[in-house]
């Protein structure tokens, strides 16, 4: 009769320490949800008052994905695609989709493929969420990377089905998908541009942020977040190495000099990536320069410093091209 009253007090004792650690896993979640839900919301508020970050149609060159992201990360898909589409329908409201036109299907199509989709799709970064708590670096920005090209990819329809009309019907006529060469051009082009640039920007700064998230998870509000499959030795064996902003040189680099190569071609009438990917290069190279200069590393330090200041110099000197691009061999693309 006492061993059966133990095994009873045994087993409700258990039973509360997992209502309680569930219910502190749900406390975590909805806290970080709505944290990340606010400081995005900030930045869109931020990216408004900066009109060159800002397309005439909608979108924007921001960071708000990476909290979407970070969501996702930490709390899982579900609650990564939840507040993706909370912002998604808030940013929606700041757009002012509704006041071009009074075409109704336009106007759910616009919600539905720009906001609800294209900022959910941030969720799917949780496909990665347990090689993140196992802190490897990769996991990040491929989710980071994931979300960008599926939100773009929804973009880029609803480019073709609504915005290649947008000033073309009124309320009375319907839509057409505008599959022809001049519609998937349009539509490519316009969301590329803002969107390459809000994948890059973003990804690196996720990086960057990485070697503080990766403290983060060991704070007692998050380690109830610690997926159940978590493989312990990675994770310790990852714990020593966080990354610097010097080992992700190469990652920020390749980006820079995409986005240049990108700004060269003449059919896109990019040119102004140039600017942008200058800017990031001179940036990127002047750091390496000081570093070179006011640190005593070693010579294989020294060599892979002298290689990176090598490769911004080779960055900027395609941003410098695409740049003169647009005055030059393709200066066809931007007189039509």
């Amino acid at each position: 009769m006492e061993d059966s009253e133990v095994l009873s007090n045994e087993a409700n004792a258990s039973s509360v320490v997992g209502t309680r650690s569930k219910s502190q896993k749900a406390v975590s979640q909805i806290v970080i949800m709505a944290m990340m839900l606010a400081i995005s919301i900030a930045l869109k508020g931020i990216t408004e008052l900066i009109p060159i970050f800002n397309w005439p149609l909608g979108g924007s060159v921001s960071l708000v994905m990476v909290p979407l992201v970070l969501v996702a990360l930490f709390c899982g898909p579900v609650y990564g695609v939840v507040a993706g589409v909370i912002f998604g329908v808030i940013d929606f409201l700041f757009d002012g989709v509704i006041s071009w036109t009074p075409n109704v299907t336009a106007v759910l199509l616009s919600l539905l493929l720009d906001y609800v989709i294209g900022f959910g799709a941030c969720g799917l970064a949780g496909l990665f969420r347990k090689q993140f708590f196992e802190r490897k670096v990769w996991a990040a920005s491929l989710g980071m990377t994931l979300a960008g090209v599926v939100r773009f990819i929804s973009s880029f329809f609803s480019g073709v089905i609504v915005f290649t009309q947008a000033f073309d019907y009124d309320a009375t006529e319907g839509l057409w998908a505008d599959f022809s060469a001049e519609g998937i051009i349009y539509s490519f082009n316009y969301n590329i541009g803002y969107m390459l640039l809000t994948i890059a920007i973003s990804v690196i700064v996720l990086v960057i942020l990485l070697k503080p998230l990766f403290i983060v998870l060991d704070y007692p509000v998050i380690r109830p977040l610690t997926p159940k499959n978590i493989n312990r030795e990675e994770e310790v064996k990852n714990k020593t190495y966080l990354p610097s902003f010097e080992v992700l040189m190469p990652l920020n680099l390749s980006l820079t000099a995409l986005i240049a190569i990108i700004g060269m071609i003449p059919a896109l009438a990019l040119s102004w990536f140039g600017y942008v990917s200058g800017i990031i290069s001179l940036v990127l190279g002047g750091y390496e320069v000081y570093e070179l200069i006011s640190k005593k590393d070693s010579n294989q330090n020294k060599k892979m410093q002298i290689i990176f200041i090598a490769l911004a110099v080779l960055a900027l000197a395609l941003s410098i091209v695409a740049i003169l691009s647009r005055y030059t061999y393709a200066i066809a693309a931007y007189q039509d």
